[in-house]
C-alpha cells in the first residue's frame, strides 16, 4: 500500500488520516486508534515499569517531584504533540518557589533531564517516535555561594552554604549525643567524619566496618554501576560504631525509621530548639568534612578519594579554603618574598 501511494497508483482521500488509511490498505471502515498517550499517562506507565529496588528511594522521590511539576504544565498534552519545551521553561520560570523566588535554571534543567529519561523510555515502546526536543533557552544560573563559616553565614543569611569548623563539629556531635537516639548520633558522626552522603549512610551494612576502615557504597560516581570507596575511621567514629553495631540488623541503621523523608525528620529533630537548628540538612556535614580538609591544605586528590565525587562547581565553592596551597603556589614562582608587616 505504501509503495502504491508513493508510485501514484493509489490516491489518498483529502480527508483521510494517513496512518489509518495505510494500516487498513485503504479500506478503513472505523478509525484506527493511534496511541496518543498524554505526558501524565506516560509517566504513570514509566513508574509502574520500574523494578522494585531499581532506583534509590531518594531518586524515586525526586522523580515524583519532577513529575508533579511536569504534569501540572504538560499533563494532558499527548507526548507525540510535543516538539518544543520552551513554553514549559518559560512557565516554570514564573512559578514561585519559597514564596518570592522564581524557579531557577538548575531545577528546570533537572526536571527536563527527568522528562528526557521518561521520553526515551516511551520512545522504545512506540509512544513517541521523535527524539527528545533539547533546544531550549534556560535562564541564567546564579553561581552558588562559596562555603561559609558560621560568622559569614550570619551576615549573608546563606545557611545552605554553611560549613562547621572542627570545634563546631565537636560541639554539634555532643549536642546530638545528649539529645538523640544512639543510631542518630552514630549517623551524624558517620557523615561528619567521612563526608558520606545521607543515602550512602542509610544503605551501609555492618560488614562494611572492618579494621578501622568503612567501605562506602556509591551509586553516583559511575553511572549505572555500583562502586565503593574506603575511608579510614576516626577514633570517635570507631567508638560510636562500636557502641551501635551490636544493635544493627541487615543494614547498619533501622530502615523503618529512615524511609522517605524520615531521615530528614531525624536530622531536624536532632537539632530542633538549639543553635544548630539553622543547619539545613545532612549535606552540611559533607560540606564541613570537605571544607575542613581543604582548610588544612589536604591534597585535592585525597579529598576526592574520600568523598567519591566533587564537581568542578563544588571545588570552586571551597577552593578559597586552601590558604597554604595558594601561598605555596606564589612562593614557588616568586621565591617567597618577605611579607609586609602591619
Amino acid at each position: 500500500m505504501i509503495e502504491d501511494v508513493l508510485n501514484g497508483r493509489v490516491a489518498l482521500p483529502d480527508d483521510a488520516d494517513v496512518i489509518s488509511f495505510l494500516l487498513t490498505d485503504g479500506k478503513l471502515e472505523q478509525p484506527v486508534q493511534v496511541n496518543q498517550k498524554s505526558v501524565a499517562e506516560v509517566f504513570e506507565d514509566y513508574l509502574a515499569s520500574l523494578p522494585d529496588g531499581g532506583l534509590e528511594e531518594n531518586t524515586l522521590r525526586t522523580i515524583k517531584i519532577h513529575q508533579n511539576h511536569l504534569v501540572r504544565h504538560l499533563g494532558k498534552t499527548p507526548i507525540k504533540a510535543i516538539s518544543n519545551l520552551q513554553e514549559y521553561v518559560n512557565a516554570r520560570q514564573k512559578d514561585k518557589w519559597r514564596r518570592t523566588k522564581g524557579v531557577g535554571r538548575e531545577t528546570i534543567k533537572k526536571e527536563l533531564a527527568t522528562l528526557s529519561t521518561v521520553w526515551n523510555w516511551a520512545r522504545d515502546r512506540g509512544y513517541v517516535t521523535a527524539a527528545f526536543p533539547k533546544k531550549v533557552k534556560l535562564p541564567k544560573a546564579a553561581e552558588k555561594a562559596p562555603f561559609q563559616s558560621w560568622s559569614e553565614a550570619e551576615v549573608t543569611g546563606q545557611w545552605e552554604s554553611l560549613y562547621l569548623d572542627i570545634n563546631q563539629i565537636g560541639q554539634l556531635l555532643e549536642h546530638v549525643k545528649a539529645s538523640s537516639p544512639l543510631f542518630v548520633y552514630t549517623m551524624f558522626v558517620f557523615a561528619a567524619h567521612t563526608g558520606a552522603r545521607r543515602s550512602e549512610i542509610i544503605r551501609s551494612r555492618p560488614t562494611d566496618f572492618r579494621n578501622g576502615v568503612v567501605t562506602i557504597h556509591e551509586k553516583k560516581r559511575v553511572k549505572g554501576k555500583a562502586s565503593t570507596r574506603a575511608v579510614p575511621m576516626s577514633p570517635l567514629f570507631q567508638e560510636a560504631a562500636k557502641a551501635w553495631l551490636p544493635n544493627a540488623d541487615d543494614f547498619t541503621f533501622p530502615q523503618s525509621q529512615l524511609k522517605g523523608s524520615l531521615s530528614d525528620k531525624q536530622f531536624k529533630r536532632a537539632v530542633k530548639d538549639s543553635k544548630w537548628s539553622v543547619i539545613t540538612g545532612w549535606h552540611c556535614l559533607r560540606h564541613s568534612f570537605i571544607s575542613n580538609l581543604a582548610s588544612q591544605g589536604i591534597d585535592q586528590r585525597i579529598i576526592d578519594e574520600f568523598v567519591g565525587h566533587t564537581s568542578e562547581e563544588m571545588r570552586r565553592r571551597y577552593r578559597h579554603l586552601f590558604p597554604s596551597i595558594k601561598r605555596s603556589a606564589i612562593d614557588s614562582v616568586f621565591g617567597g618574598e618577605p611579607r609586609l608587616e602591619k
